[in-house]
């Protein structure tokens, strides 16, 4: 499909399974939407885009329809595909919006980046640096990230994700159990891992998660656990 000086193909690859709409349906990301808006923009100035979302939504995403008019005619129309990732449900977090959310600060905050979160599951990412300070004895000579610290990071998460559910509740999320904790692959220095936690149930003022953290596609500790919020007190 062909937009013009400027454009770049490559934004949109054809969405497969869409019967006669193959050649009009293409799956797109949200970077790519603002790509074709502002390059429409630079080369027909006098142009504008209109965009809406087609009444035929999927599970997994949305059918968007874009037209472009120069005038009052419409000289060009796609439809694309935008996938759930990208809806306001589920979006990133930057370092101050995780420390705003959870009382967890350096050189105890094993989280960098929310890179996807939903009412009900959240994904995050953690790089552990050379310097980290609990290398220096574990251990000397062959460093190795503790496995309790992978599991913490996995509740750090854990913690990111049940803000949304406590509101303006005063205190420290705790943890109250762990169970069926199985560590599969060692992280050392250098490594990023993905924190993929899911909430499981919610009773009263009780969590039940489960977490799994994965280090270059593979899965390196797998557990379930269950936290609340601890009052000012002290008492659960």
């Amino acid at each position: 499909m062909k937009f013009g000086p400027g454009f770049d193909e490559a934004v949109l690859t054809p969405r497969q399974g869409t019967g006669d709409k193959l050649d009009d349906v293409y799956s797109i990301n949200a970077h790519a939407v603002l790509i074709i808006c502002v390059k429409v923009l630079s080369v027909m100035p006098n142009s504008r885009l209109g965009v809406h979302a087609n009444n035929d939504s999927l599970e997994s995403g949305k059918f968007w329809h874009v037209l472009l008019y120069h005038g009052s005619s419409s000289t060009f129309s796609c439809e694309f595909f935008l996938p759930k990732l990208f809806d306001e449900g589920r979006k990133s977090m930057t370092q101050p919006d995780i420390e705003a959310a959870i009382p967890h600060r350096p050189p105890f905050l094993f989280i960098d980046e929310v890179v996807e979160r939903s009412e009900k599951r959240i994904v995050c990412r953690r790089t552990f640096r050379e310097d980290e300070f609990f290398y220096q004895g574990h251990y000397p000579g062959r460093p190795l990230t503790p496995g309790v610290l992978l599991c913490e990071a996995a509740m750090q998460a854990g913690a990111i994700l049940l803000a949304q559910h406590v509101g303006d509740a005063t205190g420290v999320p705790v943890a109250t159990r762990m169970n069926d904790v199985k560590f599969k692959r060692m992280i050392p220095p250098g490594e990023t891992i993905e924190l993929d936690v899911e909430l499981v149930e919610r009773l009263a003022d009780a969590f039940f998660l489960k977490a799994k953290v994965l280090c270059r596609g593979k899965v390196a500790v797998r557990f379930e656990f269950a936290c609340t919020i601890a009052g000012e007190a002290g008492g659960l």
